[in-house]
């Protein structure tokens, strides 16, 4: 697989992206250096009430791709909040970019990160 690593920094967050583009789909994640009150929101009701990202739409080369299977939420283990993605393989792969979902504010085109 083509495996692509990125760093964004925005107000409120710092996202880490790991993601891989294999033969039949695209997946990986996105760990997070947190506010503390997403993490106190999702420990006391999985994230209501926190504008915490809980997903992402990869838009590749303009085809909008809904997350197929993931997950997310706070990790005491690792101390990190991450959020999963698998998508299923676009037609194509040429620009790839994440655009995240929060739980208050919704899609946020302002936040997205540039994968390629």
């Amino acid at each position: 697989p083509e495996e692509f690593e990125t760093t964004a920094q925005f107000d409120e967050y710092t996202v880490h992206v790991k993601l891989a583009v294999s033969d039949v789909d695209i997946s990986g994640t996105a760990t997070f250096d947190a506010p503390q009150e997403w993490i106190d929101a999702f420990e006391a009701n999985y994230s209501r009430g926190a504008d915490s990202v809980w997903d992402y739409e990869l838009v590749a080369d303009g085809q909008r791709m809904r997350n197929v299977s993931g997950g997310y939420g706070y990790s005491r283990w690792t101390n990190q909040w991450q959020v999963e993605m698998r998508y299923d393989l676009p037609q194509s792969t040429q620009n790839l970019t994440l655009v995240p979902r929060r739980e208050i504010s919704g899609w946020r085109e302002d936040e997205s990160i540039v994968i390629r």
